[in-house]
């Protein structure tokens, strides 16, 4: 086997080695899913235009309009520019709001282990069942919210 013979050690003779694509840099990446991102508005937003524009232009050539071709051109504009619309995040706790009156035990914990790291107390504090993994909670600071699990205490017979 020569040195310029593409084939791998114990490979069939005329069996060239499998191509492995050059790794992309994260900037490449980060670059390629915001032109991707940016090109799918683009081309929901030309479709819509197309879609709306059709009716209009069969308007202005013909006098007239065909009621089917602008009941479908305009739903269909409206329904896609309705998709690309970007929706809120409500947010529906999972289980009961933790109170500081109801649990003060659970508070004076968070408390003291909000002092020792150097963090404020959370703004919403609600549990969630995990089934038998246990309790979880959710803990809200601000904007950001963080489920912490919780297995239970095993009793030690």
């Amino acid at each position: 086997m020569s040195t310029s013979d593409p084939t791998l050690p114990g490979q069939a003779e005329g069996v060239a080695a499998p191509h492995r694509p050059a790794q992309m840099s994260l900037t490449t990446r980060a670059f390629l899913a915001v032109g991707l991102t940016l090109g799918f508005y683009l081309l929901a937003l030309c479709v819509a235009a197309v879609l709306l524009y059709l009716p209009y232009a069969q308007w202005t050539n013909t006098g007239r309009v065909n009621a089917h071709v602008a009941v479908f051109c305009v739903a269909s504009a409206l329904g896609i520019l309705w998709s690309i619309l970007p929706r809120p995040e409500r947010f529906v706790p999972p289980g009961p709001r933790l109170e500081a009156l109801t649990q003060p035990e659970l508070f004076h914990v968070l408390r003291d282990v909000g002092a020792a790291t150097g963090q404020r107390m959370p703004v919403l504090l609600s549990q969630s069942r995990g089934g038998s993994d246990g309790v979880g909670l959710v803990v809200q600071r601000s904007e950001s919210r963080r489920l912490v699990f919780l297995r239970p205490r095993t009793s030690r017979t």
